[in-house]
């Protein structure tokens, strides 16, 4: 059985060297498609057109670095830099909601004024989890597009694609 993760990663080692890799990548991208893409130096990005995406819509962000076969592509599949960007927010304002919130409930026990604070970490605690939830579900609606990304690459980077 294969872990979920919250930014699923592809590996491809290609019988290529890294600048065939690009220029395979550039030509497929120059037939036009669903897929656009950056690229520069040793990073490619690829994405879905801006009439194919939805806030969901995963983006392939990916390394192309020598390998002894040719080039090996290490990429993650993630959603849009900026709904990553909310969660690492989201997540960094939970922490410290639940550090805070314990602290100034520890602070109210000791001194005997209540103990509401100590309501904030488990609260802040059952968000994370939502928050994380979300993320896989989000990854099962873009599943098609990731499998579109992930399929497009493939084809680029067939050797009969050459």
């Amino acid at each position: 059985m294969q872990r979920a993760h919250m930014r699923p990663r592809v590996e491809l080692v290609v019988p290529a060297p890294p600048a065939d890799v690009f220029a395979r990548v550039r030509a497929a991208l120059a037939r036009g498609g669903p897929v656009q893409g950056q690229m520069g130096g040793s990073h490619l990005a690829l994405n879905l057109r801006e009439s194919e995406r939805h806030f969901w819509s995963p983006w392939l962000d990916a390394h192309v670095r020598e390998h002894p076969e040719g080039a090996i592509i290490h990429g993650r599949l993630m959603p849009h830099p900026s709904i990553w960007t909310f969660y690492i927010g989201m997540y960094a304002v939970l922490t410290m909601s639940a550090l805070l919130g314990g602290v100034f409930g520890l602070m109210q026990v000791v001194t005997g004024t209540g103990w509401w604070g100590l309501i904030v970490p488990p609260a802040a605690l059952t968000v994370a989890i939502g928050l994380y939830a979300s993320a896989f579900m989000g990854q099962r609606l873009g599943a098609d597009q990731m499998d579109q990304l992930r399929q497009f690459l493939d084809v680029a980077l067939s050797p009969d694609d050459a």
